[in-house]
């Protein structure tokens, strides 16, 4: 990389910023360009090669079932929902062209934590976040409460150590979000002075 390059990268990484989920639509991204954001989100820390994450696309017809299935987990859990909550629910589960379902799928390792394993799954959300916003797109990582379903469980078939650890809609955004405030330097970073 160039000097050139190296300061883009850095000036991309500076001012990234999520999406709005409602401002999202399509177009969104062909299967060349899903093939490359699969590859740069397995690019991720994984200690031990174990792998403990998959992804589920979600694009097309399979949309519609999965905005359906949405709304029968709400209902499942909110037996008396309104059908505005329900709608509502609908339209932004199924608004963005491709909610790719991150999996966490642990693997027992007598040396490699569980939650190691967690960090490895949702670096490779971030990475996939952030190459998504690198192509053009609008992007936005949730975990909505119908993601811990039974439901949806069942669904995605996920094994009983499995859960879904978010959704990354991704589509063409309307309007650019503008920047939040983000936390000031000394009340996230310290420095270990010494040792005892």
């Amino acid at each position: 990389m160039t000097p050139d390059d190296r300061a883009a990268v850095l000036a991309f990484l500076a001012s990234r910023r999520s999406a709005s989920l409602s401002a999202l639509g399509p177009p969104g991204p062909d299967e060349p360009q899903i093939a490359r954001l699969m590859q740069i989100a397995a690019r991720v820390p994984d200690h031990g090669a174990l792998t403990p994450w998959r992804f589920v696309l979600v694009q097309g017809a399979a949309l519609k079932r999965f905005g359906d299935l949405v709304v029968s987990a709400i209902r499942l859990e909110q037996p008396h929902a309104s059908h505005d909550l329900l709608d509502e629910a609908r339209l932004r589960a199924t608004q963005a062209p491709l909610a790719v379902t991150a999996v966490f799928s642990p693997r027992p390792h007598a040396k490699i934590p569980e939650w190691e394993q967690l960090l490895s799954a949702g670096a490779a959300c971030m990475n996939l976040l952030s190459a998504a916003t690198a192509m053009g797109f609008g992007a936005v990582w949730l975990t909505p409460r119908y993601t811990r379903s039974p439901l949806m469980h069942d669904a995605f078939t996920l094994t009983h150590d499995e859960r879904i650890v978010g959704i990354i809609f991704i589509g063409s955004h309307s309007t650019p979000r503008e920047d939040r405030p983000r936390p000031a330097l000394e009340a996230v970073v310290t420095r270990l002075a010494s040792l005892a």
